[in-house]
């Protein structure tokens, strides 16, 4: 093998990052240790290969990633086209960088009010588009996406770019260019469209529960056996886990022009009316809630809005389903196996003891394609401890992984120091990829400026950190720690005068003996998946992608709050970097001991202040160590969870229950074993009808009849669940009870994707958020104000959507023996509530108003005489220099000021610092 020269090697402009550093694509199908290449630009692209063409080479240009794709790509390279997104529209000509995704490209055109029949599977990238073209909603109203193409470049494997003009006159050319590609391997780089105008698109969709194998057996039949569907049209008939894994039925028509859209009109009428339970479903649910119906862009942005794919959750294990209809296989016995698979999928036990196949999780599409065959498309879902996911016959064959190129490895030439003696990658604004590196929570919701850092900062080690720390003091700058990047208010971000150190490296999880070792980048559906194997668990959240880092810090609040408190009540020891840049491991006090030394009085207070005084003020965690609790301990644990339908009364009634039970924590009478939480979410693109959901724990409870319901505080729970349910709301009611282990209970409250977003949120919109605390019972006047705030916004507001969640006080949470050992404020706290308002494109002032209202319930009905807040939850003003705010935040003037003589003794210069962090004294 010829090494290339350096002036050779010198040419590739992009970024080198070993796979085990490469925190951008932490999900990925090749494994084994390799090198990343990211070109920066399309003629890089071309670069990269020529310098690659002695060694074992893959290209991937996104995110969608699915078992069955995996290949070995041990000592080699993968060059990585995701990061190449432009997308340039000029007239109907859309010009598309390879790694642009779908959900990207759908946006630039929804702007134009132009189409193309791209997938809806958000994160896949246009050059997997069109290699591996799927049918889409609009396969037979616009046709192949190939056949809109009208030029693509390419690098052949020698490193030669090529462009090749495609006419869009000639039927199935782009077709023809795939069979060329496959035969010269050629890589894309960029594919050029001649869209449509979207004025004329249609469609109607129905929405509905799945009612059961009979109704969706008849369903499939009625539209796809016993009917011709019009040419020139589409029908899809979807099957979704849904949110909260609740499936959902979706019968979908469309088309470019009037014609066949009466017909379909018709079909669909006349076979939804002869399944009783789906006719009464439909008749029931308000107003415009079951049917939809859209024209133009707006059946652009709903094929988005719908789109499903394989996650980015690194716990889920995704699998593609594809399947066509054999020429010789009987229609009748096709639509057979598909159903039967469905409803393996999402069928639910009688007696209350959950889904027949827990673990597994359908999105799956049955229509005709542009040949007049069935074929079934999607993706299964489970748990990557399982090994196999559907063993079914609707799963796609693998990908032929075949490398470009083979050989060994090669070392190409390091960046320049950008902070000296940095080792880990940095990123400045003008940098490919900064972007997607420096993309929080909150960008989409807060102004640009408060969120772009000077730079985004990759560290390694305790090292890099404090080589970082020592840039940023000698430059005057700021540091932020940022683990997960879930800060509501982009306290995980900054401006122009911040550093951002992504804690990425830092996400060990080990169990040793009774306690376990966990870095700050560990996700919470890591740690609860991994809790679960173990047996073991902590108090912590629901969020997937939340990460242990800024939670702990902050409380780490969650369903296990009454009975065993806080995630930061269990924290044993920590490792922390301080502003002098020296790693610090600072541990739990002993209990009623006094420190020998001022340095132990300063671990003392460096635990006290870290651990509730506000994230990230004192110094950046690398480490920490936490007891936990054996599910062998409580082995008489209990759970209850309800799902159903949103209405009004029901959650009248069950928010009165919650107010008897607030006068009890008032008293200090609610047993300390019992934890509740209740959430309501408005309709989204897939769940078409509001949804209440139910949780309780019982942390001990000794005596259990497996198949009734014996407590009356669980009773009473039910009878407000059950409270004017109609028959086919019973029928949709999924309730679940019985002892169950804590490690399997916590689990299970962590959202994921499906039933989230595929980054793990409730909606992908920008929010106006709210969280508030009280320390005393609920009112009559606030329940009924709250209850008709919430009503309001789920049945009655336009482009705005609701999450609410509730927490109640008392129990361990006010009375740990470990509350003196940390700073976290409100301990005494009765009721908290979520109030979070995501909003549609042009409807933020809507949002913005309902929030208003909001304060004003919480004003006159709620706070008392003075408003709570929490950090982990902050919004609105968050200058904590202000008294008025610093009062939400903190139980005392003493306590702030304690909190401030520590950041003077360990951070004098406030390198660590936001507008919400601890202010240094005066």
């Amino acid at each position: 093998m010829t090494e290339p020269s350096k002036t050779e090697a010198n040419q590739f402009n992009g970024r080198v990052i070993p796979s085990n550093w490469d925190f951008q694509n932490t999900i990925t199908d090749v494994s084994g240790s390799h090198q990343v290449w990211y070109p920066a630009s399309q003629d890089d692209v071309a670069t990269a290969i020529k310098l690659s063409k002695n060694q074992k080479t893959f290209v991937r240009s996104g995110k969608q990633v699915v078992g069955q794709d995996e290949v070995d790509g041990s000592n080699g390279v993968v060059i990585n086209l995701s990061e190449l997104v432009n997308v340039t529209i000029n007239g109907n000509k859309v010009a598309v960088e390879a790694g642009a995704t779908a959900e990207d490209i759908a946006k630039h055109l929804i702007d134009r009010s132009l189409a193309l029949p791209l997938s809806d599977d958000p994160l896949k990238s246009i050059a997997s588009n069109v290699m591996n073209e799927s049918v889409s909603y609009l396969t037979r109203s616009l046709g192949s996406l190939t056949g809109y193409i009208s030029e693509i470049k390419a690098v052949k494997p020698d490193g030669t770019p090529i462009t090749v003009p495609i006419s869009t006159d000639q039927p199935y050319a782009g077709e023809s260019w795939l069979a060329l590609r496959q035969e010269s391997r050629a890589i894309i780089t960029q594919v050029t469209f001649e869209a449509v105008p979207a004025q004329s698109l249609w469609m109607q969709r129905f929405s509905f529960p799945y009612t059961g194998y009979d109704e969706f057996l008849r369903l499939a039949q009625g539209l796809f056996l016993e009917s011709d569907v019009p040419e020139n049209c589409d029908l899809v008939l979807d099957l979704y886990s849904g949110s909260y894994l609740m499936p959902i039925v979706s019968i979908t028509a469309l088309g470019v022009a009037e014609e066949g859209k009466s017909e379909l009109e018709r079909l669909i009428a006349a076979v939804v009316s002869n399944l009783p339970s789906v006719a009464a479903v439909i008749f029931e649910l308000p107003s415009g809630h079951a049917r939809e119906i859209l024209a133009g862009s707006h059946v652009l942005e709903a094929i988005a809005d719908m789109g499903q794919g394989a996650g980015l959750d690194p716990t889920i294990y995704s699998e593609r389903l594809h399947r066509i209809e054999a020429a010789d296989l009987n229609r009748a016995n096709f639509i057979v196996e598909y159903v039967n698979y469905i409803h393996s999928g999402v069928s639910y036990r009688e007696n209350g003891e959950g889904k027949l196949h827990p673990d597994l999780q359908i999105s799956a599409r049955l229509q005709i394609n542009r040949e007049n065959a069935l074929e079934v498309t999607g993706y299964a879902y489970t748990p990557r401890l399982i090994e196999s996911t559907t063993n079914t016959i609707f799963a796609a064959s693998a990908r032929i992984g075949t490398p470009l190129h083979e050989g060994v490895p090669l070392t190409l030439p390091t960046r320049p120091e950008r902070i000296p003696g940095f080792k880990g990658d940095v990123f400045q604004p003008n940098d490919l990829g900064y972007h997607c590196r420096a993309k929080v929570y909150a960008t989409t919701s807060y102004p640009a400026k408060n969120l772009t850092p000077l730079m985004v900062a990759y560290p390694r080690d305790a090292e890099d950190i404090a080589a970082a720390i020592a840039f940023a003091r000698s430059k005057n700058l700021h540091i932020v720690a940022r683990s997960g990047g879930h800060q509501y208010s982009g306290k995980s971000s900054g401006g122009s005068k911040t550093i951002v150190l992504s804690m990425d490296a830092f996400n060990h999880l080990s169990v040793s003996g009774n306690i376990v070792e966990v870095g700050p980048a560990v996700k919470l559906t890591t740690l609860a998946d991994r809790f679960k194997q173990e047996k073991i668990t902590i108090p912590h959240g629901e969020c997937p992608m939340v990460a242990i880092g800024g939670h702990a810090q902050t409380g780490g609040y969650g369903h296990l709050v009454r009975n065993f408190g806080l995630a930061l009540d269990y924290v044993e020891a920590f490792d922390i970097v301080l502003a002098d840049g020296n790693l610090r491991t600072v541990t739990h006090p002993v209990n009623g001991s006094s420190p020998s030394s001022d340095e132990e009085k300063l671990d003392r207070e460096i635990f006290w202040g870290v651990l509730g005084g506000n994230a990230g003020s004192f110094g950046i965690v690398t480490s920490y160590t936490f007891k936990y609790i054996k599910a062998s301990d409580r082995p008489n644990s209990y759970g209850y969870t309800a799902l159903g339908m949103y209405r009004k009364s029901r959650f009248q009634k069950m928010m009165k229950l919650v107010q008897a039970w607030s006068k009890d924590i008032e008293a200090g009478t609610l047993t300390a074993d019992f934890d509740f939480m209740m959430t309501v979410k408005s309709t989204d693109k897939i769940q078409f009808f509001p949804v209440l959901l139910v949780e309780a724990v019982y942390g001990d409870i000794p005596v259990v009849n497996k198949d009734v319901i014996e407590d009356e505080r669980l009773k009473s729970i039910d009878e407000a669940v059950l409270f004017e349910q109609s028959f086919w709301e019973k029928e949709l009611l999924r309730r679940e009870y019985g002892k169950r282990s804590l490690p399997d209970l916590s689990d299970s409250f962590v959202r994921r994707h499906p039933a989230t977003t595929l980054d793990g949120r409730e909606f992908k919109y920008p929010y106006k958020k709210r969280i508030n605390c009280t320390t005393n019972a609920l009112t009559d006047d606030f329940i009924q104000n709250f209850v008709d705030m919430v009503d309001k916004v789920v049945m009655k507001t336009e482009g705005v959507k609701l999450v609410f969640q509730m927490l109640m006080g008392g129990g361990a949470y006010q009375n740990t023996e470990r509350r003196q050992a940390t700073s976290i404020s409100h301990r005494n706290y009765v009721f908290c509530f979520v109030f979070d308002l995501f909003y549609r494109q042009g409807f933020e002032k809507a949002a913005e108003e309902l929030q208003k209202q909001m304060q004003n319930v919480v004003d006159e009905h709620f706070s008392g005489n003075q408003e709570l807040r929490v950090f982990w939850g902050s919004f609105g003003d968050t200058d904590i220099t202000k008294d008025d705010i610093r009062k939400m935040y903190y139980d005392s003037k003493e306590q702030y000021a304690r909190l401030q003589q520590l950041k003077q003794r360990v951070d004098p210069n406030d390198i660590f610092h936001t507008t919400l962090t601890v202010q240094l004294p005066g």
